[in-house]
């Protein structure tokens, strides 16, 4: 039984393309049969051939052109555009070379890491070229396509991408944001100005549906949050209790959510039991995390937070993003110590509602984007254990028993 079991895990991070789980898995099964050096250099060498791979067959990324509005297909190693459709636009909206934009943040993005509940920075982009802020899609996660990382075989995990600037008028539409997730088969796209929310399709490039989700449009962004059955998605508009379901239908419906708060940022928890929310109290514009079933989406409880959300003033949103194992929230409020509106990493243990992490930024640091370290997945045809089935002085007959698999 032990055998089958260590051998169905094993064909499923094959079928992902996670060569550190089927290392995992493969440690555990064969025990004293395979030394460590000899695993290890196992996985140099799918490591490289995954590289040769990329290299012969390159994947597509999704990019976007604020200047021009335009979602694109690229080939993400060359940066070759393979397909280009204009985003909506509202009517009598002015070009974005007309207007004058305001920076929201001064790192374009932070990669990090939560370890034990502490915040790790792993790095931080001061800018980012256009290559990449590309959004590679996989089976698992979305992935920004930073190359410097390829040789350590990690990603940068994200979940939306969030245009650096705001335009100081008010305008009729602009600047869009996106929305990505690997289970589902559309973009989103909002529109701050004209506060509405696009779906287009991730094959075609074709629009879906679009919907009027905030009342009133403006500044503030149109937050997205998509379930992982692959089938909804949600969306609020920085307005008081106004949360919409997007369902497998692709109809719109409000949530009745009898809470006082101005709804913000969400994400959904990997098993998509919970939707949290970034709720901010009107009045003394403290930020909550309130958690949501998904079921009959009843409010469970509120999580306290502390400092002011960036949201209640000029930003258009605030930072907030789940782990990828789905235990801690990050949130980015604003403290007046040491100074006035100090931009603050908080770390929330998404069990117990506690403060495990806070680590307090300069101004110049404030970020725009958030992404998480996460493993790099590969194509399916690079495989750990046909390469270790016919790797010199090991004993396939011995590896073959020990996972279950017929003799040859």
């Amino acid at each position: 039984m032990a055998e089958q079991d260590g051998l169905r895990q094993l064909q499923l991070f094959e079928k992902r393309g996670d060569l550190t789980r089927q290392l995992e898995v493969l440690q555990q099964t064969l025990g004293n049969l395979i030394s460590p050096l000899q695993l290890r250099e196992l996985l140099n060498l799918a490591q490289e051939s995954a590289q040769r791979h990329e290299q012969l067959h390159p994947p597509s990324a999704f990019a976007f052109d604020a200047s021009r509005a335009t979602l694109q297909v690229t080939q993400a190693l060359s940066g070759e555009v393979l397909k280009e459709v204009a985003l909506p636009k509202e009517p009598g909206a002015l070009s974005a070379d007309l207007l004058n934009w305001s920076p929201i943040g001064s790192v374009a993005l932070f990669a990090v890491d939560i370890r034990e509940g502490k915040l790790v920075r792993e790095r931080e982009y001061a800018h980012l070229m256009p290559a990449q802020s590309q959004v590679l899609l996989n089976p698992l996660y979305a992935a920004l396509n930073v190359r410097d990382f390829h040789g350590q075989m990690k990603s940068l995990a994200i979940r939306n991408w969030t245009y650096g600037q705001m335009p100081i008028e008010t305008v009729a539409s602009l600047p869009h944001d996106l929305a990505f997730s690997a289970q589902h088969p559309v973009i989103a796209v909002s529109d701050r100005g004209a506060g509405k929310l696009h779906l287009i399709a991730r094959d075609t490039l074709r629009p879906v549906k679009s919907w009027k989700v905030a009342v009133k449009g403006g500044k503030k962004t149109v937050a997205v949050a998509f379930h992982p059955d692959g089938k909804r998605l949600f969306a609020s508009s920085y307005e008081v209790r106004n949360l919409s379901l997007i369902d497998r239908n692709i109809v719109q419906k409000k949530l009745p959510l009898n809470v006082p708060h101005v709804l913000g940022a969400m994400a959904c928890s990997p098993k998509g039991d919970l939707l949290y929310v970034l709720g901010v109290n009107p009045e003394s514009r403290r930020p909550d995390i309130l958690v949501i079933e998904t079921t009959r989406y009843q409010w469970v409880k509120t999580f306290p937070l502390e400092g002011e959300a960036f949201s209640a003033g000029a930003d258009p949103r605030d930072i907030f993003e789940l782990s990828p194992d789905g235990r801690f929230a990050l949130v980015m409020v604003s403290r007046n110590q040491p100074a006035l509106f100090t931009p603050t990493l908080l770390v929330v243990d998404l069990n117990t509602g506690q403060i495990t992490d806070q680590q307090v930024l300069n101004p110049q640091q404030k970020p725009i984007n958030i992404a998480f370290l996460a493993r790099q997945l590969v194509s399916p045809e690079i495989r750990l254990l046909p390469m270790l089935l016919h790797t010199p002085g090991v004993d396939s007959a011995k590896v073959r028993a020990a996972l279950g698999l017929p003799e040859r």
